[in-house]
Order: structure tokens, then C-alpha cells, then sequence
């Protein structure tokens, strides 16, 4: 049936309406017309910021956004140095923001720092003392720090300045960031990951949450001594409306990645 059979189609039946009543003739008309698909509903789309040492958080988000209708994402990283408070959305990050106020700062999970060293230290377990002593240059070799460790000279690994985690493990160790300047710096837990695994003689740090990518030749340190609960890290959220709680679908987001078992 060509188009032109169609129009004369609803033409003679609207006619056939005209003689039945007006009210039909309406009716009949209104069936002609072409029929227009629901509009689909718009996702709010939030703006979410992560900083590379909570990378592995995304996963979380991503779920709670693939399960809460009409909510989308827009995922964003910058080194925490880079953030301001005009930063648009959510930003992400190991510990609190600086001067944030508990109008702003919310916790949606926890964290724990670890230090992994190469597996040819033939060391398993470090005092959070003696970890500061390497970073700080203090020694010159494993075996000069532990019995049996190896003569590898160690190789102390850290983050850029400004980066959160390397002012966690100053903070920890009480070192207040004179971080050896002979340490090599990895721009985020991945490159830290490959640069330890690589390197005989390295020590490194990361949130726990990305060990599930360590390669073999990486391994966890035990650790002993003071100040361990300090490295059970808040990872937090902050939004730029410095006046006001979370609401709506940002409030909904937040709740889910909070009710999820981390990343």
C-alpha cells in the first residue's frame, strides 16, 4: 500500500465518522495522525572526580550507576594538588580535604595503606620506624636493615609532591615530607606497581584496594609498631556547594556507593 492509499484510507474514514457524529469524527481523525515513541527519560549527568591514588573507586561508582535509574557519569582525574574548591561535582580522594567542613566531606568507605617491596629484599616484615629510616636514606643496604635480607641497595619509591598518599606516609611516619630526595617518584599506584616489581631493592606504598593487579615479583610487607591505625585511610567525597548537603540524585549516588563493599 502506497502512501497516497493511506491518506485516502484515513480521508474516507474520517467521512464515514462525519455521518456517525461529530464526536467520532474526532476520534477517527486523531487515529490517522502518526504515532509518536515515549521520549526517552534524560539521565542527570553528575561529574565525579577521582585522584589517581583512589583510581580503584571508580568501580563502586560505576556499579551504582548502572543500577540507579537516571544517573549517569562523567569521570574525571586530577592529581590532588590540581584540585580547588571550584572543582565541578564530586572529587574522590584518600583522607579529608583540606578544611573541609562536615558539611562537605563525607565518608563512603575505607582504605588501608601497605607497603610492598620487590620479592628479592628477602624481607617479609618491616617497624613503621624502620620503613622511615629508608625513606629517609638512612640505609644502605637490606641486610644492614633486617638479617638475612639481601645486599640490594634499597630503592625508595614514592608519589609526586602533593599527591594525598605521600602526605599520609609522612604525616605517619612522622617525617613532615623530607621524603629522602633520592627517592624516584611514580605518577599514580599503577606506575608504582610496575616500578617496584622491576626494581630489586624497591619499597613502595599503596592503598590496599590496588593489590588485585600486583604482579608476582611484588610482595606485602607485615608491619609492627606504633601509629598502625593510621594507615585505615577514610576515602571521602566533596562537592563545591560549600552551603548545603548532598541532595537528590547525588545524595542517592553517594548512599549506594556507601551501602557497596569497596572496589
Amino acid at each position: 500500500m502506497s502512501f497516497a492509499r493511506i491518506t485516502n484510507a484515513c480521508s474516507q474514514t474520517a467521512g464515514n465518522f462525519v455521518r456517525s457524529g461529530v464526536v467520532l469524527l474526532l476520534l477517527g481523525v486523531a487515529a490517522c495522525q502518526p504515532i509518536q515513541a515515549p521520549s526517552a527519560p534524560t539521565a542527570q549527568v553528575i561529574q565525579v572526580t577521582f585522584t589517581p591514588a583512589v583510581s580503584t573507586w571508580k568501580t563502586p561508582f560505576n556499579r551504582c550507576a548502572g543500577s540507579l535509574p537516571g544517573i549517569g557519569l562523567e569521570v574525571d582525574e586530577r592529581y590532588a594538588g590540581q584540585l580547588d574548591p571550584g572543582t565541578a561535582g564530586l572529587v574522590v580522594r584518600a583522607g579529608p580535604p583540606p578544611g573541609a567542613g562536615p558539611a562537605t566531606a563525607v565518608i563512603i568507605g575505607w582504605d588501608d595503606l601497605v607497603f610492598i617491596t620487590h620479592a628479592g629484599s628477602l624481607t617479609a616484615s618491616l617497624s613503621l620506624n624502620q620503613i622511615a629510616r629508608l625513606y629517609t636514606g638512612q640505609v644502605h643496604a637490606w641486610r644492614d636493615l633486617v638479617p638475612g635480607g639481601s645486599p640490594d641497595t634499597p630503592v625508595s619509591w614514592t608519589y609526586p609532591s602533593g599527591d594525598e598518599l605521600r602526605g599520609i606516609l609522612a604525616h605517619t611516619l612522622g617525617l613532615q615530607n623530607s621524603i629522602t630526595v633520592g627517592a624516584y617518584v611514580a605518577p599514580d599506584p599503577a606506575a608504582m606497581l610496575d616500578a617496584v616489581s622491576q626494581t630489586p631493592g624497591a619499597i613502595g606504598y599503596l592503598l590496599k584496594s590496588a593489590l588485585p593487579s600486583a604482579p608476582a615479583q611484588v610482595q606485602v610487607l607485615a608491619l609492627s609498631g606504633d601509629g598502625l591505625s593510621q594507615l585505615h585511610i577514610p576515602i571521602t567525597t566533596s562537592h563545591n556547594d560549600q552551603s548545603s548537603q548532598p541532595e537528590g540524585m547525588l545524595r542517592q549516588l553517594m548512599l549506594c556507593v556507601q551501602a557497596q563493599p569497596g572496589p
